[in-house]
């Protein structure tokens, strides 16, 4: 979830101001940090070799495990959604603030990661399974997250472009209805005039 989290901020970053853009790694680091909390639970200790905290960052091991949970693995996964609540909470709050094209692929990508935790809590998948099959979920909905913020992106600043002419034209209206004062000074066989 954090893959997303950054490669939806690079692409959100592009165009702002110096200023926005700290301010935008500020939150994105707060909700790293959020996660990397969560990630370092006791709790979820039974599952830290079988289950990366990164899905795109799981060794070949964990992509090619035939091992199921035992028990104890078992109850860690029943809590999960419990477990993740905080991370996902600080996620969907930075996108809908900075990247607000993410938020439905985003929540579409917990949907679909919990259904893979419920497979795997009922022995339907091994860590192999599950590990392959959420990188491939998290790596999809990047590239998802990636077009839609582009698009956004890029939709804002043709409005912000669109605005900026209407201000124009309106100004060229405002100035041609303007009354003109017209001075005009002769000098000999010379007439001069001014218009303001």
């Amino acid at each position: 979830m954090r893959g997303v989290l950054l490669l939806i901020t690079a692409l959100a970053l592009s165009g702002c101001a110096h200023q926005v853009r700290q301010q935008m790694m500020a939150e994105r680091q707060q909700a790293e940090a959020v996660c990397e909390e969560n990630s370092n639970r006791p709790e979820l200790e039974p599952l830290r070799d079988a289950v990366p905290t990164n899905a795109l960052r799981a060794s070949i091991g964990q992509l090619a495990s035939t091992d199921k949970p035992n028990d104890q693995q078992k109850a860690v996964i029943a809590k999960m959604d419990v477990y993740d609540a905080r991370c996902r909470e600080a996620v969907m709050a930075y996108l809908q603030r900075r990247a607000p094209a993410g938020v439905p692929i985003y929540a579409e990508l917990i949907q679909s990661t919990k259904l893979l935790w419920a497979k795997l809590l009922a022995d339907e998948l091994t860590f192999g399974q599950f590990n392959s099959e959420r990188a491939r979920l998290a790596s999809e909905a990047t590239t998802r997250a990636e077009a839609a913020e582009s698009v956004r992106v890029t939709q804002a600043q043709q409005l912000q472009a669109q605005q900026y002419q209407n201000y124009l034209q309106m100004q060229q209206s405002i100035n041609a209805l303007r009354p003109k004062t017209t001075n005009c000074y002769t000098y000999g066989n010379n007439v001069q005039c001014t218009q303001y």
